[in-house]
């Protein structure tokens, strides 16, 4: 399976030994969940999200939660594993039958350097399909690779046809200017689980947040910008191409990430007792 860090994995609810290629009919929907201390991260909200990506695409067989949770705590029981992200996958194979399976994946988190002095990011012009719901697109996944490896850069940002900055490749993305925080409009974009929670604690901070078109060459005008996403929580931009920010030190910016770490505690914490009741 795609990037599977250890033989084991569970398949329709059971655990298995295996890395066989699932042969699925159409590309699968997935979800990525960090595990800390063996506790999926803003677990509820990315049941949510599959559920929905499933709906869109006409599926209407469902897992339960409490399955696939179950299932994490095996796998984590089985490989000892606690603090790494889990995979899930769920679609038709070949023969129609309905098939869900989750396995730990090869994970990088941020190094401190990187949080200290942001990552470098480059620009792609392109458009999702359906951007709502989280479906595999394997020539998507190799070119954007290509393009980290050849400029060396730590994520891609997506511009659409209309020249306006969306998202990254596999994060969300937040702009700050006059003690305002900017991020496109939630239609254009997938609707990120750490995206949301961030949305959340920008309202309690009685921060402005503003939805909107944010155009490409427009981006030396704002003074700091940061991903989000499932292995990077909230991570500061230090370039998109040839615009340079001071991200790291910005005030709204730290003011952020400081209380992102509260709500994860809360939702691990409201989580782990899920896992015991």
């Amino acid at each position: 399976m795609l990037n599977q860090l250890t033989a084991y994995r569970i398949q329709n609810g059971n655990l298995i030994v295996s890395t066989d290629v699932i042969d699925f009919s159409a590309p699968p929907v997935y979800e990525v969940i960090r595990l800390l201390d063996g506790v999926p991260m803003f677990f509820e909200g990315h049941m949510d999200r599959m559920f929905q990506s499933l709906e869109m695409i006409g599926e209407h067989e469902k897992i339960t939660k409490i399955a696939v949770l179950n299932s994490i705590t095996v796998l984590v029981s089985q490989t000892g594993i606690k603090d790494n992200n889990i995979r899930i996958e769920v679609g038709r194979d070949q023969d129609s039958c309905f098939v869900w399976t989750l396995y730990f994946v090869n994970s990088y988190y941020p190094s401190e350097k990187e949080y200290g002095r942001g990552v470098k990011t480059v620009s792609y012009a392109v458009e999702r399909k359906n951007p709502h719901a989280k479906i595999f697109r394997s020539e998507f996944v190799q070119k954007i690779n290509q393009l980290k490896s050849e400029r060396q850069a730590y994520e891609v940002i997506l511009i659409n046809d209309g020249g306006y900055v969306t998202e990254g490749s596999r994060s969300n993305l937040f702009f700050v200017k006059e003690n305002c925080i900017y991020t496109a409009k939630t239609k254009d974009v997938l609707q990120g689980i750490t995206r949301k929670k961030i949305m959340e604690v920008i309202d309690d901070l009685k921060i402005e947040i503003i939805e909107k078109d944010i155009a490409y060459h427009d981006l030396a005008n704002y003074e700091a910008c940061f991903l989000s996403g499932t292995s990077i929580n909230v991570l500061p931009i230090a370039s998109i191409d040839e615009v340079n920010y001071a991200s790291p030190a910005h005030p709204i910016l730290v003011q952020v990430l400081e209380s992102l770490k509260d709500v994860i505690q809360n939702d691990i914490e409201k989580t782990r007792r899920l896992i015991h009741d």
